[in-house]
């Protein structure tokens, strides 16, 4: 967060790629992300032929062009480490991952918003195993009953 905080100082240009799954975007989003549709983690045991490269392949990246910095975003920021080395092959130029995903971002006090563009207090952390990563701000996420 230090790093992307000193590029925002300087007026630099950064396009940001949000590599999470629909679910999770439905609840928030950083604002003017762009979204790379279609991703969804699956294990290897489930043999899914649609893979996080086909995912990033399929997208347009011309709103990254003339970008001076790439940053992948996931939840925790595990997945989007991944997708940063594709994004950087794809768009050909350095992409690379926002470390502790938009979990960091939110705690750092960064604005997120809903589908509708409107500024919002809740992040999806992921998984149930990430909650306790997000700290007290008012998140308003839950996890529904099942």
């Amino acid at each position: 967060m230090k790093k992307l905080n000193s590029l925002v100082a300087q007026c630099k240009k950064i396009a940001m790629v949000d590599c999470r799954g629909a679910e999770e975007r439905a609840v928030s989003v950083i604002r003017g992300s762009i979204i790379i549709p279609g991703v969804e983690l699956v294990s290897v045991a489930q043999k899914k032929k649609y893979t996080l490269a086909d995912a990033i392949d399929a997208v347009d990246f011309t709103a990254a062009a003339g970008c001076d910095f790439v940053l992948a975003i996931s939840s925790a920021g595990a997945e989007s480490g991944a997708a940063a080395a594709l994004l950087s092959k794809k768009i050909g130029a350095p992409a690379h991952n926002l470390c502790g995903g938009i979990i960091a971002w939110f705690n750092a006090g960064g604005e997120v918003v809903d589908v509708e563009g409107r500024s919002v207090e809740a992040v999806h952390p992921g998984s149930k195993r990430c909650i306790g990563f997000v700290k007290p701000r008012k998140n308003t996420f839950k996890f529904g009953k099942k």
